[in-house]
């Protein structure tokens, strides 16, 4: 799980990433 949140920093090429509220949320997605 920790990667999972480490990856949504590096996923700054996703426009969801932005949301700070859901950033697990966009790698479910």
């Amino acid at each position: 799980m920790k990667t999972m949140i480490k990856r949504t920093a590096r996923t700054t090429k996703h426009p969801q990433t932005i949301r700070p509220s859901e950033p697990v949320t966009v790698i479910l997605v």
